[in-house]
């Protein structure tokens, strides 16, 4: 990343081995002070409900990070709130901006000018044609990377103080309803697949990377009787406080999430039992069950296959010195899902989509 400093911490998150030890209570997120003078506060918010006891699960997943210019060019937006972040003036911002839609546009017109300079039109364009045109395409982005990473490379950034935030970031809400006998079971849709598999994308502030994880599990999953039970990752972020150093200009503190150190990483999936008091947030309707017609408390089984088209957007506020940084991930499910409920007759039962992520809860 340029002139940056970065921390590159040793993940001490959850795996298997540490899970199996725990004896109590884990809460969805930690704070563990690095380096000296850490007598400061850090709240996150987002993710309150996300406590209670946690167990091993098998499962695997793969890291990666994209660089922080790579996001800069697709998304304006989270570009200019991170600039902001970091403590640059308005006018740095704006030359920022500049300097990155001037980047975009070049990429753009390298584009434009390749198809405009091809003497045939085709209905179906020859490999070594699109082959050429991904060339122009990844040799203009380079440009543009190159130009993003100047900007910021006329600056000293100093990390003062680091803070590493300890996550719990939900992948599957699993519940049962509070009636007597009634389960609900997780578990693959299709024979052929061997287990589930999740694709996360988290991203900090402060032109963070990108890290973008692959999260596997094999194992099956049931709650019963009013359970709530979480298929989550763990993970470590890093807040750090800053101090831009400009030639020629006055020093500026800010602060940034940084995530490089996911690349030393290799968090396992847990599966958390939350705690009765407990109430994640609820989302859309999706059914109703209308079993309040039968008194005679015989169980119906149902099967229902959960639609994984669309991702989940969780985000996250982390609070220090007054100042919110925000923490974005984006979760999907590569795999089909199909959940089974034993609900006995007698009342009736709503199905409800999570708030928070992929899921669902009864009320």
């Amino acid at each position: 990343m340029a002139t940056m400093l970065r921390w590159m911490g040793k993940y001490d998150g959850l795996s298997p081995e540490r899970l199996s030890g725990l004896p109590g209570r884990v809460s969805w997120m930690q704070c563990v002070s690095v380096g000296a003078a850490m007598a400061r506060t850090v709240k996150v918010d987002g993710l309150e409900w996300l406590q209670g006891l946690a167990e091993p699960i098998q499962g695997a997943t793969t890291t990666e990070l994209r660089d922080w210019t790579t996001l800069a060019l697709s998304d304006r937006d989270s570009f200019v709130t991170d600039v902001r972040s970091m403590g640059f003036s308005e006018t740095i911002v704006a030359e920022a901006v500049s300097v990155r839609d001037s980047a975009e546009q070049s990429v753009e017109e390298a584009i434009r000018t390749f198809w405009d300079n091809q003497p045939y039109r085709y209905l179906e364009t020859p490999p070594e044609v699109e082959e050429e045109a991904a060339y122009v395409y990844d040799s203009a982005r380079r440009d543009a990377w190159g130009r993003l990473h100047d900007w910021l490379a006329g600056r000293v950034i100093e990390v003062e103080d680091r803070n590493t935030i300890q996550l719990q970031l939900p992948l599957f809400t699993l519940s049962a309803p509070s009636a007597v006998g009634s389960t609900t079971e997780f578990t693959t849709s299709s024979s052929r697949t061997e287990g589930v598999t999740w694709s996360m994308s988290i991203v900090g502030s402060g032109l963070s990377d990108e890290g973008r994880v692959l999260v596997s599990t094999s194992a099956t999953f049931q709650a019963a009787e009013g359970q709530i039970k979480v298929i989550f990752l763990p993970i470590n972020v890093v807040l750090e406080s800053i101090l831009i150093r400009e030639h020629g200009g006055t020093a500026i503190r800010g602060s940034r999430i940084d995530i490089s150190s996911l690349r030393d990483q290799y968090p396992a999936p847990g599966l958390l039992l939350l705690a009765p008091t407990a109430r994640p947030p609820l989302g859309h309707l999706e059914q109703i069950y209308p079993l309040s017609g039968d008194p005679s408390g015989a169980v119906a089984t149902y099967r229902y296959d959960y639609q994984r088209e669309l991702s989940a957007t969780t985000k996250l506020g982390v609070r220090l010195h007054g100042l919110d940084i925000g923490i974005q991930t984006e979760t999907k499910l590569e795999t089909s899902v199909s959940l089974s409920f034993a609900l006995p007759s007698g009342t009736d039962y709503r199905l409800f989509r999570c708030l928070d992520g992929h899921g669902v809860l009864w009320a």
